[in-house]
């Protein structure tokens, strides 16, 4: 599915295959839900879902996950095709991000503490 995603510019959403494929993915996932849901030991309990407060926060962390590979691609392509670096050069140049993501969620726990309390 993720190739259709980077794709679709090219063939179109209307496309066939664009289509055929995110038909799939929803056939998929409706599949696994139901599998899961069945299951005696399955890999997320259906009833963690039905808090609406866990399931916003879970939503919201899926769009951060999705914003931050979108963001990861979007600055690579920029690296190689723009900046004109090799592969190597690119993945050199994501040391200063990399290393700013663990130190500040080192940090992160304690941001939470102070500044979170008004909101729980």
């Amino acid at each position: 599915m993720r190739l259709r995603f980077i794709r679709a510019a090219e063939f179109g959403w209307t496309d066939l295959f664009t289509a055929t494929s995110f038909v799939s993915a929803v056939v998929f996932f409706v599949s696994f839900s139901r599998i899961e849901a069945r299951h005696p030991a399955p890999l997320l309990h259906p009833s963690l879902l039905r808090d609406g407060v866990r399931l916003s926060a879970l939503a919201v962390m899926a769009l951060i996950v999705g914003m931050h590979l979108s963001l990861l691609f979007m600055l690579v392509h920029y690296l190689q095709v723009v900046l004109g670096l090799n592969p190597l050069l690119a993945g050199l140049a994501y040391i200063p991000l990399t290393a700013t993501v663990f130190v500040v969620s080192r940090f992160t726990p304690w941001l939470i503490a102070r500044w979170a309390r008004g909101y729980s």
